[in-house]
């Protein structure tokens, strides 16, 4: 399960995954990937027709469908952690594996860097003084 810390905000951020995970799994989305595809895959047939040297078509498609494969395609779970509430971890299930992983990490770079920052400025230090170890 892939963790995101939330400070004041646990309700919005499940909501917002939530959402996310609601609009992923609808099959209207699924329709509107496909024609995209569709379309790229016209436009690549289209550019290796008239450059067939280039072949930046097919690049692009590969690219697409490598992306597509790894960051939407995969779901996870994600807990979403109160920090200043006290509740318990919000879950929120079949959230793309990109949406979460970014969450995440981004969420806990926030997270540590709030509590050295807390453990850092709990007493300033007089003039010469060291901060604890």
């Amino acid at each position: 399960m892939w963790e995101i810390f939330a400070y004041q905000n646990a309700d919005s951020l499940f909501g917002i995954f939530n959402a996310a995970a609601a609009i992923h799994a609808s099959s209207d989305y699924a329709a509107a990937i496909a024609a995209v595809a569709f379309c790229g895959f016209v436009a690549a047939l289209l550019a290796y027709a008239f450059a067939p040297d280039k072949l930046q078509g097919w690049k692009w498609l590969a690219t697409v469908l490598l992306v597509f494969s790894v960051l939407i395609v995969p779901r996870v779970t994600v807990g979403i952690v109160d920090k200043t509430g006290g509740s318990a971890v919000k879950v929120v299930a079949n959230v793309p594996f990109g949406v979460a992983m970014l969450g995440s990490i981004t969420s806990t770079i926030g997270h540590t860097l709030t509590g050295l920052f807390e453990t850092a400025f709990q007493v300033i230090p007089a003039p010469n003084a060291q901060l604890p170890g």
